[in-house]
């Protein structure tokens, strides 16, 4: 769930949603980075209550020191996110004990070999992974999903669902999302052929205006 925006709110939804679908499904909450250290802690230990899989970046991601308060403060697991985008990141955060997990995003991080370091690093330190998205498309989902079921370390649900957000794409067979499951394709390489047909009908024929700096 994201929340942020409306702490009060974001509390009641949450306590809605658990009532909607019992104690069974796990929930997590996303501020996106909205929160301070002190309203972090106080609203995470006011949700505790809910039993929360884990709360995502509550703060803002240049502040480890303020992250690592409220990691310390509550029961909660805290999954740190834009706060790690290099494997020199990872280490800090693992030095301050910063979070309790890492969200490994092979297109903020720069692919899968940086993504198998900062995996690394964190399964040394016995600090576990999942793997996230920005939204990609079936290419870059593709990618990250073999990542996902080839790397160590990996010890809950992952967020795969960009091509859910899109009507088409470029590959001749999209990814099969059903019932929350990706099947990860088994043909070569990542598993996706490249439609070039789409790719032309997407081509942009004009000219690039590039905006002046200065004078």
């Amino acid at each position: 769930m994201k929340a942020g925006s409306d702490w009060r709110g974001d509390m009641e939804r949450v306590k809605a949603v658990r009532e909607a679908v019992g104690w069974d499904i796990a929930i997590r909450i996303d501020p996106n980075q909205a929160w301070s250290v002190a309203r972090a802690i106080t609203i995470i230990k006011k949700l505790e209550r809910y039993e929360l899989q884990l709360v995502e970046q509550p703060t803002p991601a240049w502040d480890l020191d303020g992250l690592a308060k409220v990691t310390k403060a509550v029961d909660t697991p805290i999954l740190i996110d834009e706060g790690v985008r290099t494997p020199e990141d990872a280490v800090k955060v693992v030095r301050k004990e910063a979070a309790d997990m890492i969200n490994l995003k092979i297109g903020k991080i720069g692919g899968i070999y940086y993504s198998k370091k900062i995996n690394a690093i964190a399964e040394a330190a016995d600090m576990p992974c999942l793997v996230g998205s920005m939204l990609e498309g079936n290419i870059g989902t593709a990618a990250s999903a073999h990542f996902a079921l080839a790397a160590p370390n990996l010890k809950f649900a992952h967020d795969l669902i960009g091509p859910l957000f899109r009507a088409d794409d470029v590959v001749k067979e999209p990814l099969k999302i059903k019932n929350g499951y990706l099947e990860v394709p088994e043909k070569p390489g990542i598993g996706v052929e490249l439609d070039e047909g789409k790719l032309e009908t997407l081509k942009y024929g004009g000219r690039w205006a590039m905006p002046k700096v200065g004078r």
